[in-house]
């Protein structure tokens, strides 16, 4: 039997949507020594795992009693923190319709039950590194090249994915932004790492203060303002 993560160090996030026990049980016997595994029964708490979680991959069960497939598809693929998540569906009737409907609501495959658990294997372990190539560009993009530091896209991603988990979560987002003028003028490597290490010294009052609230802070690169 292949395991698609038995090679990685740090284990990637599987999200497994689906109310079927004894299918529930089999997957998850598959997949639990390959992945960090996630298990969800319903549409708000698949939802609020993707939002909260750092999710990889996502396997919904189409032929679920108490899952909306379709609108959970299509709400992943519409939200901005969730829209780059690869998802993969499977179920007992495949027909050409539901496979058509789920791909055009943004699934990249549709699996018809009973799985080859080898060939899923591979499915996801292919659309995962995908998509981690993806997260990577998306990653250089959100870096200044000249300095290495964050930039004005970056904190955008950041604030969002805490701002919408703040929401899902009922609980206070606290948010502290200083504006350091010489920060505009950094160039080198050594230079920024002082200035983080300066922000981080001005930060821990407030840490203190507000420990085990939410709060967000980072160095974002002065002149993406």
């Amino acid at each position: 039997m292949h395991n698609p993560a038995a090679s990685n160090v740090l284990k990637q996030t599987l999200l497994v949507i689906d109310d079927d026990g004894e299918q529930l049980t089999e997957l998850t016997a598959h997949f639990a020594g390959a992945f960090h595994l996630l298990v969800s029964a319903n549409n708000e708490d698949a939802l609020q795992l993707t939002i909260n979680a750092p999710i990889d991959l996502v396997i919904i069960n189409i032929s679920s009693n108490n899952i909306d497939w379709l609108l959970l598809c299509t709400r992943l693929k519409e939200h901005p923190l969730t829209l780059d998540i690869p998802v993969i569906l499977f179920g007992q009737q495949c027909s050409h319709d539901l496979m058509l409907a789920g791909l055009e609501a943004g699934a990249l495959d549709v699996i018809a039950c009973p799985i080859a658990l080898d060939i899923l294997d591979v499915k996801i372990r292919n659309h995962m590194q995908l998509s981690a190539k993806l997260r990577t560009l998306a990653l250089i993009s959100c870096t200044d090249g000249l300095t290495g530091v964050p930039n004005r896209m970056q904190l955008d991603t950041t604030f969002n994915r805490f701002w919408y988990a703040a929401i899902r979560g009922q609980h206070e987002l606290s948010v502290l932004m200083i504006d350091i003028d010489f920060l505009k003028g950094l160039t080198t490597p050594t230079v920024m790492w002082q200035a983080t290490n300066a922000s981080s010294k001005l930060l821990q009052p407030f840490m203190t203060v507000y420990s085990g609230k939410a709060m967000l802070w980072d160095v974002m690169a002065g002149r993406s303002f």
